[in-house]
């Protein structure tokens, strides 16, 4: 004879099967994406005059103290984007000097190499090219001291200038639901038009 399952393990299977429903119907840019127990919306923004890209609408612009503390030096991203705890964020940068002729697969490589030198990085991704943008990414896991972050970073040329764009979140049971998230932010980049 077959045991009967507990009530409380019922109520997680349903719940767990209802998680899966909402994945599935709410997985685009368009739709919105179900992820951390809600539907993210996402609006067309745009980044330092030069280009513009769907991202989520809870996302503001870090505060210049906060940037300051996370990103130290004079690698620092010029623009930083963050949800409202702080546990993801985007940042943005222009590559002032960089070799105007230089692909974005070998600044994504050069990048890349510098990284894996790192003790703390692990889990690194081969480098993808986006698709309809110039560009390509590749992502890896970084260990801190109290948890383990998962990061994108992106090279982008637009308008002839190479733009660097990282995104970083705490690796949780999510991390897959922002990789294809992010992918499908990257890839709905667009030349900045100005108004005139």
């Amino acid at each position: 004879m077959d045991k009967v399952p507990k009530p409380e393990f019922l109520d997680k299977v349903i719940l767990e099967k209802r998680r899966e429903k909402l994945k599935e119907a709410y997985a685009t840019l368009e739709s919105g994406v179900f992820m951390q127990g809600e539907i993210m919306t996402f609006e067309r923004r745009e980044i330092l005059d030069l280009f513009s890209l769907m991202l989520p609408t809870s996302f503001n612009v870090m505060d210049e103290r906060l940037k300051t503390v996370k990103y130290t030096g004079k690698f620092a991203p010029s623009l930083v984007l963050s949800s409202e705890d702080l546990s993801t964020d985007l940042g943005f940068s222009e590559f002032v000097d960089h070799k105007p002729k230089e692909s974005v697969t070998q600044m994504a490589q050069d990048v890349k190499e510098v990284l894996e030198g790192n003790p703390f990085t692990f889990d690194f991704q081969e480098i993808v090219s986006l698709k309809d943008v110039e560009g390509c990414y590749f992502q890896f896991f970084q260990t801190t001291l109290d948890t383990d972050m998962f990061h994108i970073m992106a090279f982008v040329r637009m308008s002839g200038q190479m733009m660097h764009i990282s995104f970083n979140c705490v690796s949780d049971l999510d991390t897959m639901m922002w990789e294809t998230t992010v992918v499908q932010m990257l890839e709905s980049i667009k030349n900045y038009e100005k108004r005139k």
